[in-house]
């Protein structure tokens, strides 16, 4: 009752799929259930109609000549079917749904036995009780023991009817809940015939001759799946009779038909084939532990013949030669019942057999336990993995520490998170098998806690200049070990491609290949491997770089200064850091450097050369300089000299006005012309062309200047004579003044250039009528030009008036009329003919006491004319005549 208690509670238990672990029982290795717990179902049919050979029955014992061949028939001649009697533990008790089966088949030589024979069922109970389903079947007896070729066909009807077991199990997996792929046979004697051919005869190619058409009269008996039911599976596929394993007791093999070997067991071919597994006692009368002749304690029946069999010890030596997976348990006092003394199973059979399956084909796959012994005490959390997941279920067990994964029995891998208070720790692992067979051993670890590494001292941030190289820093002291041990130390950058760190002993070595900033962790890990880290970023910088030099500059002194208007133009910055700027110079004093903001002006204090250096800091450490220098020469200068105009030669002296655009003294020299220099006045005398040169030498910080020169004329003034007109005179006014005068002031000379008069100084004496030209002169002097002459014309007329006519006569147009003689008012001349008509009538007004007009007249005839002249003094009249 407490049994059946334990498995309802188990069963509970596995269904919900509890967290809490525990250990399933060790099924196969030992007996889990009772026969209590065992259910049987008799009788169950596995194949129907099946042909069977003519026998005679002989003292209960089945012989058969092969000449008849049909349905196998029951003394009262009815049709019987192939069944078995299953034993299995309690469904209700026992949840498996893959449970392995091993088929039994009786003893007795192919001519007699049971499946109910009771050493078969203390099998199937003792295997069942270990947690196998099992099965005692029937096969088909009957064997000709004359003719060792034709007694071959009974062991070959037994391997059908076996495989036709095999094929029922394994179409029906599911109703009985075994797994198809784990279906052992097994049998005594001559089941143990049936069961090693199963494994080894596999093959339609190893039939012996005599399973087919032999001697015309013994028809063909099938493949070795052409017999019984259960042939295809419910998809139409064939289903294999093959079991999976065999367990022989006093079994045998026979030998491969020519022209394979007659000297060993046949069929057996090498590591491929099914495992076996071979019980035999050396004391066997019926059939031989090594090889020989069945039955030798019936060698006295007349023609008794079958053929030479391999037993267990053979095919154990077989096996090693091929390799082939085998078992054996040799005996030397059980004779043929190996596994039964007559009443009971021998004790050490079910363990033995059941070992053989569970190592061959049972037992979990071998697995190691991955994951840390010593655990960090910031990682308490830890992944212990199995080395496969090949298996069912596994058994863990844990202590001092929390299992965090669910399901974890149906896992090969956990999580656990350890209890840094506890005193023992351990994870225990026990795997079981598909088939819920328990490993051997467990693996487990025990479980230590480490403490990790405490921070020291701090790494600080680094700064570097790409252009650093190499730097290191001394990880002394970054970290200590509270154990007191040894620690060693890795470095790693992020992002890369800045730095790239190595550690050598405790020196951090930050190779720079880079610009940019990345943060570098430092890991210590201590002699249990339990790590401790800190970051720290490094930041490397490019420094800025010359983009635009200031080339070297030449000014002079007090010219305009020079002029950077844009500091931040030399320079450029790769990172786009803001940048400041520093001026110096060497030697000092040379330049004045004034900065407004990005302008720098340097100007001119001394006649020297210095260099400037421009330094540009990105305030990251990084500063790149440009240097020029600034050579200060003697400033040039320049004179304005004012023109001089034309002077006269009475303005001397002159004063000139010449300056330096420095403000230096100007001196002055004459370069040609008649002149002197007096200080900054010029002097001359006379006329002439002058040259004056303005000079400055210049000084200590003034180059001399450019010579200037003006040239100016010096000329004499002009003078006029003022010669006022001389009216005409009457010849009685002799001894008359001239008014004459010259500009200058200078003298004037009076000549008679025409006319009948004499000059005595400035008075005029008439020598006669006429007209008198009378020129004045000035010759000049060093100040004036002569003056230009000036004449003056005037008449000397005769006291009384006079007419003269011309020509006269006259052939043209007129004549002339001349008027000599002082008169007043106008003169008018009127032309009549001789009966007084006028022809022409002209008024003169007065101009002169010489008078010579051109009167015209209009056509005329020749004739003699009168021309009568009126005047305020006098009329009279003279004759003209026209030819």
């Amino acid at each position: 009752m407490l049994m059946r208690k334990f498995f309802t509670l188990l069963l509970g238990w596995w269904v919900a799929c509890s967290v809490i672990a525990q250990p399933l029982p060790n099924r196969y290795k030992s007996e889990i259930f009772t026969n209590a717990q065992l259910v049987t179902t008799n009788n169950v049919v596995f194949s129907t109609n099946i042909p069977h050979v003519t026998t005679t029955n002989l003292f209960g014992i089945q012989f058969a000549n092969e000449e008849r061949y049909g349905n196998v028939t029951s003394p009262a001649g009815q049709i019987v079917t192939l069944r078995m009697d299953i034993y299995q533990p309690n469904p209700v008790i026992d949840t498996l749904t893959k449970r392995p089966v091993i088929i039994f088949c009786f003893g007795g030589g192919f001519v007699t036995g049971s499946r109910t024979e009771t050493s078969m069922i203390q099998l199937c109970q003792a295997f069942a009780r270990r947690g196998f389903v099992t099965a005692t079947i029937d096969y088909r007896l009957g064997m000709n023991i004359t003719d060792e070729q034709l007694s071959k066909r009974a062991v070959y009807r037994g391997v059908q009817d076996g495989r036709s077991a095999v094929r029922f199990f394994r179409n029906n997996a599911s109703t009985y809940r075994v797994d198809p792929n784990q279906i052992f046979i097994a049998g005594h004697s001559a089941g143990a015939f049936i069961a090693l051919h199963n494994i080894y005869m596999d093959k339609e190619s190893e039939r012996p001759a005599s399973t087919f058409t032999y001697m015309t009269t013994r028809p063909d008996l099938g493949t070795l799946d052409a017999i019984g039911d259960n042939k295809l599976d419910i998809n139409g596929n064939p289903i294999s009779g093959k079991a999976n394993a065999a367990m022989g007791f006093a079994g045998a093999l026979g030998r491969q038909d020519p022209p394979f070997s007659q000297t060993v067991p046949g069929f057996m071919e090498g590591p491929n084939d099914a495992p076996g597994v071979y019980f035999h006692s050396s004391d066997d009368d019926v059939i031989p532990y090594n090889n020989g002749e069945p039955f030798s304690n019936f060698n006295w029946f007349p023609g008794f013949n079958l053929p030479i069999v391999h037993g267990s010890n053979d095919l154990r030596a077989r096996a090693i030669v091929l390799n082939a997976p085998y078992r054996f348990w040799g005996y030397t006092n059980r004779g043929h019942g190996v596994h039964f003394d007559g009443s009971n199973l021998y004790s050490d059979i079910a363990p033995r057999g059941s070992d053989f399956f569970y190592d061959f084909r049972l037992k979990p796959v071998d697995v190691t336990l991955s994951g840390p012994s010593v655990v960090c005490s910031n990682e308490l959390t830890q992944t212990y993995t199995l080395s496969t997941n090949a298996n069912f279920y596994y058994d863990w067990q844990v202590v001092g520490g929390t299992i965090n994964t669910t399901n974890y029995q149906y896992k090969h891998s956990i999580s656990i998170t350890w209890s840094p208070s506890a005193t023992v720790r351990s994870v225990t692992c026990t795997p079981y098998s598909r088939w819920l067979a328990r490993a051997l051993t467990s693996v487990s670890k025990t479980i230590t806690i480490n403490q990790i590494p405490n921070i020291g001292t701090p790494i600080g941030n680094q700064l570097y200049q790409i252009s650093d190289g190499s730097p290191t820093i001394n990880l002394t002291g970054a970290f200590t070990d509270p154990e007191g041990g040894s620690m060693s130390y890795t470095a790693t950058a992020s992002p890369t491609g800045i730095v790239n760190p190595s550690v050598s002993g405790s020196t951090l070595t930050l190779t720079i290949i880079g610009a940019g900033v990345t943060t570098i962790t430092v890991e210590a890990t201590d002699n249990a491997g339990c790590k401790r880290s800190q970051s720290f970023t490094v930041t490397v910088n490019r420094p800025p770089v010359v983009v635009s030099p200031v080339a070297n500059q030449t000014i002079r002194y007090a010219d305009p200064p020079f002029v950077i208007n844009d500091i931040s133009s030399i320079f450029s910055d790769p990172d786009g850091d803001n940048l400041t700027y520093s001026i110096s110079a060497s030697p000092t004093g040379v330049v004045n450097i004034t900065q407004s903001g990005n302008q720098v002006t340097f100007t001119a204090q001394d006649i020297n050369t210095t260099t400037i250096t421009i330094t540009a800091n990105d305030g990251r450490g990084g500063t790149v300089s440009n240097s020029f220098t600034i050579t200060v020469q003697k400033g040039t200068q320049t004179l304005t000299f004012a023109p001089i105009s034309t002077k006269f030669v009475d303005e001397s002296p002159v004063t000139l006005n010449a300056v330096s655009n420095r403000g230096l003294p100007v001196t002055f020299s004459v370069i040609s012309g008649v002149a002197s220099i007096s200080g900054n006045t010029v002097v001359f005398n006379q006329a002439g062309t002058i040259t004056v040169r303005a000079s400055q030498a210049g000084n200590y910080y003034f180059e001399p200047a450019p010579n200037v020169e003006q040239t100016f004329q010096v000329i004499k003034r002009n003078q006029v004579i003022n010669f006022e007109p001389v009216a005409d005179k009457i010849i009685t006014e002799s001894g008359f003044e001239l008014n004459v005068s010259a500009s200058s002031g200078l003298p004037v000379t009076l000549e008679v250039v025409s006319g009948n008069v004499t000059l005595n100084g400035k008075k005029v004496i008439f020598g006669g009528i006429g007209f008198v030209t009378i020129r004045a002169l000035q010759a000049g002097n060093n100040v004036y030009h002569p003056a230009e002459p000036v004449e003056r014309t005037f008449y000397v007329a005769p006291e009384n008036l006079q007419l003269t006519l011309m020509p006269n006569p006259f052939s043209g147009n007129g004549f002339n009329a001349i008027l000599q003689g002082k008169y007043l008012g106008s003169v008018q001349i009127i032309v009549f003919d001789n009966v007084g008509k006028i022809i022409s009538n002209v008024t003169f007004e007065k101009r002169t006491y010489f008078v010579d007009n051109f009167v015209q007249v209009p056509q005329i005839a020749p004739d003699t004319y009168y021309c009568k002249v009126i005047t305020l003094e006098k009329t009279f009249i003279e004759k003209v005549v026209k030819q």
